[in-house]
């Protein structure tokens, strides 16, 4: 069976999944991921991102907005290194963002504004969305 990707967002691609499982030999390998993460949410990780890249100098030194967006992965899961907030052991850095789901993409933004607030890196309010 050749590799392919379904995006199930009817009931007629659930069916077609559904299809694909009956057909699938023994030991085919199945992997199902929760929607990727949206546009607002990668668009809210850059404002976070640069506020910190321009307001926190860390352990005497700066560092871009690339930096610490491997960083903050890293502290979700792990590849450059960077010193860990409490002056500990340096930290892992360098995880994609595209490939996280909504959820875990969630939980990064949640950990850049609880270090932003930590470290008094000032964050303003998302503007409202005009309805």
């Amino acid at each position: 069976m050749a590799q392919a990707m379904l995006l199930i967002n009817d009931p007629s691609q659930r069916a077609k999944a559904i299809d694909w499982i009956k057909r699938a030999p023994w030991n085919a390998r199945i992997l199902f991921k929760g929607p990727a993460r949206s546009q607002n949410q990668n668009d809210r990780m850059w404002v976070l991102l640069t506020h910190v890249a321009e307001q926190c100098i860390w352990h005497g030194q700066r560092y871009s907005t690339e930096d610490w967006k491997e960083y903050f992965c890293a502290v979700l899961g792990r590849e450059k290194m960077m010193p860990a907030e409490d002056g500990g052991q340096p930290v892992a850095v360098g995880r994609s963002t595209s490939k996280m789901d909504k959820e875990t993409h969630s939980d990064l933004t949640m950990l850049i504004e609880a270090f932003a607030a930590r470290q008094g890196v000032a964050i303003p309010e998302p503007p409202e969305k005009e309805q």
